[in-house]
């Protein structure tokens, strides 16, 4: 049953995606007939008409989900389209704090530059030489071998940045066959150096398109770029016909484009209605904190794409995700309830939270304990989780 369940959970996920992006590209489409329709509207002349009947082209390039030959790493932000690992060795999981140990958000690299010999001294003060495993993938795959390199005694400053106890080092041209250095290849160097400082400082933010890691997802699905012109859309021709009057032709032509802009009304709305079908089908799994987690993820979701929509047009349609976000928001509030009058409070907190299990006291501060918008639910929560994860 769990196999069958976390199936149905990557398919919702998945699904969510691919419908924001088709919604995404339905209401650029819906924009451009639009301020086409309002151009037909105000021609004066049979010239001004033929003008306005340019092609109502998408702006940008269009791409789909498809499916990968094996799981990946792949951002849902709007408008983001990255696949950042792909494919990722590191176990399948749709635990988001896993997501730590993926190399799209596992390390922090940062430059510094030693000028002379004292500096390379003080540097190497903090560091001390260590035999490593390492995978056949960064992430950890089949196949292990070890490699004596530097790692950081304890944590430390160096050059105003600060690190973490465990981080290594990379020089430039030189290295064991990981790619990092030991004591011999930093003592070989020539000055100045820049050097390169790796540790697991900050892993929420994506190293490849910088986007926070709630917003990613571990499946086997890739985005790629498809023709526009393969699409299947909705489109109703648009013809001058120079045997009628420019009035007879202002007035078809107006009609034809108000039929497309009907279509694509409907596509919208269809999409919306697809973004909350699939989940409906995890209600009945009986696992109720698992549901309350992917409703919250899935929530903050269409309100990034929401947001993203109305910061870059504030007269963009986001009707279809308004409605679908005021589903999930009512689901998740019967959901919440549920788990706090028949499982008591901790499962609750978690619910209201959508943290994992999993978390540790301080992640779970970091995450949620910095929110200015944080209401009385909120507080309450994390109230309640303090107690019991720092028991």
């Amino acid at each position: 049953q769990f196999c069958q369940l976390y199936k149905l959970r990557q398919q919702i996920e998945s699904n969510t995606v691919g419908c924001l992006s088709k919604l995404q590209l339905a209401q650029k489409r819906h924009k451009r007939l639009q301020e086409q329709l309002e151009q037909v509207r105000k021609t004066q002349s049979d010239k001004e008409l033929l003008s306005s009947l340019s092609a109502a082209q998408i702006e940008g390039d269009a791409y789909e989900l498809f499916v990968a030959p094996r799981h990946g790493t792949f951002c849902a932000v709007r408008g983001c389209h990255s696949n950042c690992h792909a494919p990722c060795k590191m176990q399948e999981t749709f635990e988001n704090s896993k997501f730590k140990r993926c190399s799209a958000f596992r390390y922090v690299k940062t430059e510094v530059e030693l000028t002379s010999p004292s500096d390379r001294d003080e540097f190497l003060l903090h560091f001390q030489e260590q035999m490593c495993p390492f995978h056949t993938d960064e992430d950890g795959g089949e196949g292990t071998n070890y490699f004596t390199i530097l790692k950081a005694r304890d944590r430390f400053r160096f050059k105003s940045h600060s690190f973490l106890e465990g981080a290594d080092v990379s020089v430039p041209g030189a290295g064991t066959g990981s790619g990092l250095a030991a004591l011999e290849h930093v003592m070989a160097v020539k000055f100045p150096v820049t050097i390169t400082i790796r540790d697991e400082s900050e892993q929420d933010k994506c190293k490849r398109c910088e986007h926070h890691r709630r917003f990613h997802y571990h499946d086997a699905m890739y985005w790629k770029k498809v023709d526009q012109s393969e699409r299947s859309e909705p489109t109703v021709v648009v013809q001058y016909d120079r045997a009628q009057n420019f009035e007879a032709n202002k007035t078809a032509i107006a009609k034809s484009i108000e039929a497309e802009l009907d279509g694509w009304r409907r596509v919208q709305q269809d999409l919306g209605e697809a973004l909350v079908s699939k989940i409906r089908n995890f209600e009945g799994s009986g696992l109720a904190r698992g549901y309350a987690i992917l409703l919250h993820n899935q929530r903050a979701l269409l309100r990034q794409h929401i947001d993203c929509a109305l910061a870059s047009d504030l007269g963009a349609d986001v009707s279809a995700m308004q409605q679908a976000a005021a589903e999930l928001d009512n689901k998740l509030s019967d959901v919440q309830r549920s788990l706090l009058e028949t499982e008591g409070q901790v499962p609750w907190a978690y619910a209201v939270l959508g943290a994992s299990k999993i978390a540790t006291w301080e992640e779970v501060e970091n995450e949620y304990g910095r929110n200015p918008q944080a209401n009385t639910e909120l507080t309450e929560a994390l109230g309640i989780l303090r107690k019991h994860l720092q028991r």
